[in-house]
């Protein structure tokens, strides 16, 4: 069957919507009065054995998918599954340049000398790179999240044989 990486995450994300519902209708029928009919807990919990099933083979498409399709990003070459690991990394980088334009010394208190302060006569540290060169950091790496962004998404658009999906978990 052919398959986008959309149509993977989309039947993921609605079996796991499924898999939520059937939790919760079976902690809602773990305890029941006599003689009130309820769901039984045994048939819910195969519903949701079944349901962890069905997404382990759809995540394991997923990941075959996202193994098998290159992108390009510039001068480099990668996999989505590469790609996505990357977008990562650049967002936990952009961050921490954006944190590094609005640090300051604190407040020059007792408790900020271990960091900032050398002697008890006030020597304080200065940054060691200025707002403006972390702010053009923190942009280069937004960017760079916004390229492979875009060649994730360009990449999920393309249609790939995938085996051992039902047809159903599509429609």
């Amino acid at each position: 069957m052919k398959v986008t990486g959309y149509q993977l995450r989309q039947a993921i994300d609605s079996k796991q919507i499924d898999l939520e519902a059937a939790r919760e209708r079976f902690n809602r029928n773990l305890f029941q009065f006599s003689g009130e009919g309820g769901e039984d807990p045994l048939a819910i919990g195969l519903e949701i054995c079944d349901l962890e099933l069905d997404i382990v083979q759809l995540q394991a498409a997923q990941a075959e998918y996202n193994v098998s399709a290159d992108i390009c990003l510039g001068a480099d070459k990668m996999t989505i599954a590469e790609a996505v690991k990357r977008v990562g990394v650049y967002e936990r980088m952009r961050g921490l340049w954006k944190s590094a334009m609005s640090t300051t010394q604190g407040s020059r208190s007792y408790f900020d000398y271990d960091r900032s302060v050398r002697s008890r006569e006030n020597e304080y540290a200065e940054k060691a790179i200025s707002d403006n060169d972390a702010k053009g950091m923190a942009k280069d790496f937004q960017r760079d999240l916004s390229e492979i962004r875009a060649a994730i998404a360009k990449a999920n658009t393309v249609e790939r044989e995938m085996d051992r999906l039902d047809p159903e978990w599509f429609e």
